[in-house]
């Protein structure tokens, strides 16, 4: 846990620092610019219908003439403090601006990773269903039928998670949409497959035309009350847990 702390914290160093140096070399290269940022913010036509004195407030707003040491002191001042300034662009406070932007962003991601999540997780129960049911059909039983079915079933869930996160990412802004279809196009499929694999564990197959799984596989005889019995301790009739 303390790691993780430290970790976190070395990131946000990381990050202030990035922050902070970007945004001096922000204020550098905009000092030495030979663009007048009255002229290229409020426009030639509309500065040059303005009279000296509106023109002087907007230059002592900009902090025009100031050094740049100074006006960066002020603006950092101004953002410690929350005061990010007004967008040109919304007439707004830029934290209100980045507040609104953000939360949609957040709700967005949101459901982008719950769909996402949700067809892994459709895709990690088929991995343990083929681990499962490989297991059965390769005749073993007990603890070793319940490890064989995860040592078979991860190689698989793997696979599946390599070709799912490689078209996540060749489809980058239609994830949410994507995901929908994998996940029912996954499903779909398999129950297809579940009628044309080749099992034949009669434990598993349809009785009378012994192809296809059936509904419902019972794992009595093969790792039924596995984990349940796991460090069972017995004294007499006394059964802990």
């Amino acid at each position: 846990m303390k790691r993780h702390f430290i970790f976190i914290g070395k990131q946000m160093l990381r990050m202030l620092l990035l922050t902070f140096f970007v945004s001096l070399a922000a204020f550098m290269l905009l000092s030495v610019s030979p663009i007048d940022p009255l002229q290229a913010n409020i426009g030639q036509a509309a500065l040059g219908s303005m009279s000296q004195e509106q023109i002087g407030k907007l230059q002592a707003y900009w902090g025009v003439g100031e050094p740049p040491a100074e006006r960066f002191l002020a603006w950092a001042g101004d953002f410690f403090r929350g005061d990010m300034g007004v967008s040109l662009l919304y007439r707004q406070p830029v934290a209100k601006v980045i507040g609104v932007k953000l939360a949609n962003s957040l709700w967005l991601m949101a459901i982008a990773w719950i769909l996402s999540g949700a067809v892994g997780f459709v895709l990690g129960i088929l991995a343990g269903l083929l681990g499962t049911t490989l297991s059965i059909e390769f005749g073993f039983t007990g603890g070793l039928c319940f490890i064989m079915a995860i040592v078979l079933s991860t190689p698989i869930a793997i696979v599946f998670g390599m070709v799912y996160g490689a078209l996540l990412n060749r489809i980058k802004g239609g994830e949410m949409m994507i995901a929908t279809y994998v996940g029912f196009s996954a499903a779909s499929f398999m129950c297809m497959m579940w009628l044309l694999l080749p099992y034949s564990s009669p434990t598993m197959v349809w009785g009378l035309s012994g192809q296809g799984l059936r509904t419902t596989i019972s794992l009595e005889g093969f790792y039924n009350r596995v984990l349940s019995d796991f460090l069972q301790i017995r004294i007499g009739q006394l059964v802990i847990p």
